[in-house]
């Protein structure tokens, strides 16, 4: 999967359920930028009438906010990366939540068990907010593994890589990862 316009209408829109008055986002992923993001922002997004690959849900509770970690990667940036915009609108967000506790959605991860090269620009971008404790919990997908992480000792969020996509693919010995 590479994100072409066949793939967008083949493997993805032909599914997806067409309910009135509802509301359907889709996150940019790596898979969607390996053909520069063209299908994903031309076609996958205006049928969705979502005007940005990053977006946010909240109730009197929760706020979901979801972050494109994949669109500066085709343009000579490097995976897992946000751009000063997100930023400022993720800041401004959870500076308004009140008591609403704040889930971050993200393709790529903060850290991984498994690949620890994996994350530190994210976590650079988001440090004030990890750092304030007002993140609850971070959910993501680019690994291809299913994951539940302990509290993060430092920012105190619960972590959970979702992204095991249907690869067969063995458990890893996770015996002597800390």
């Amino acid at each position: 999967y590479s994100g072409t316009p066949d793939e967008i209408t083949d493997r993805f829109l032909k599914f997806w359920p067409n309910v009135p008055n509802s509301i359907s986002r889709s996150l940019n992923g790596n898979h969607e930028m390996y053909t520069g993001g063209h299908a994903y922002f031309g076609e996958l997004l205006p049928k969705l009438n979502q005007s940005s690959s990053y977006f946010a849900f909240q109730n009197d509770f929760w706020i979901l906010a979801a972050l494109d970690s994949a669109y500066t990667q085709p343009f000579g940036g490097q995976e897992g990366n946000l751009n000063q915009q997100q930023v400022d609108w993720l800041t401004r967000i959870v500076a308004n939540a009140g008591d609403r506790k704040v889930v971050l959605f993200s393709h790529h991860q903060p850290f991984s068990l498994l690949d620890p090269a994996q994350g530190p620009l994210l976590v650079k971008w988001l440090l004030p907010l990890l750092t304030s404790g007002k993140i609850y919990a971070w959910y993501w997908g680019h690994e291809h593994r299913c994951v539940l992480y302990d509290q993060h000792p430092d920012f105190g969020f619960r972590g959970r890589c979702v992204g095991h996509g249907g690869f067969p693919q063995a458990r890893p010995d996770l015996s002597g990862a800390t």
